[in-house]
């Protein structure tokens, strides 16, 4: 919602006509550009990366019975 609000605002910045225009386009373009960009890479990239990063991990709980284990063997050899 919010990248939808900053990025209406900067397409009349974009648009504008006047004195000043010229520096106010670039403006707009590049916040325009950030905007987008961003989304992007929050709403698309981010995912599959953590998708494929989770993909190499464990669940905790799982993490915790294989500790448990270990602990359990070296305590035996002790």
């Amino acid at each position: 919602m919010t990248a939808l609000t900053t990025a209406m605002g900067s397409i009349q910045l974009i648009l504008s006509s006047g004195a000043g225009a010229e520096t106010r386009m670039v403006i707009g373009t590049v916040i325009l550009a950030g905007v987008l960009v961003a989304t992007f890479l929050t709403l698309f990239v981010v995912p599959v990366m953590y998708g494929l990063w989770s993909q190499h991990t464990a669940s905790p709980l799982a993490t915790g019975r294989k500790l448990e284990e270990e602990l359990k063997k070296y305590k035996e050899q002790v």
